[in-house]
């Protein structure tokens, strides 16, 4: 398997689990607040001081799962970017390799035909 395939296939899978883990975080957060909301919200006991607490409690941490969400893609994209060149860089070693430096071996070699080992390639 081509190593640029083979990167983009691993970084797409960990976006999808990224994704679909943050996606269920995201609803047990929705469904916890909708649950606060109705049972504290309707109660005659709780003051209204502590529902503004938890309505700034759900902004804060809204806030904060999207700064958490922006931050990740942001690294994912830069590892992509990274991995993605590493591998360009590796193919052209490898292109190089395959090309100048077979020559190169058999020059210093002395022999014009190929060896075996480099048959196989």
């Amino acid at each position: 398997m081509n190593p640029t395939t083979m990167i983009e296939h691993i970084l797409d899978f960990n976006k999808k689990a990224f994704d679909y883990g943050f996606n269920a975080l995201i609803t047990v957060q929705e469904r916890t607040e909708k649950i606060i909301i109705d049972f504290w919200g309707n109660s005659e006991y709780f003051p209204e001081e502590g529902k503004k607490i938890f309505g700034d409690w759900f902004q804060s941490y809204k806030k904060g799962l999207d700064e958490v969400k922006t931050s990740v893609d942001c690294r994912l994209k830069f590892v992509e970017e990274y991995l993605q060149n590493a591998a360009i860089r590796w193919n052209r070693r490898s292109i190089l390799w395959s090309s100048k430096h077979r020559q190169l071996a058999l020059q210093l070699i002395g022999q014009r035909k190929s060896l075996p080992w480099m048959e196989r390639r």
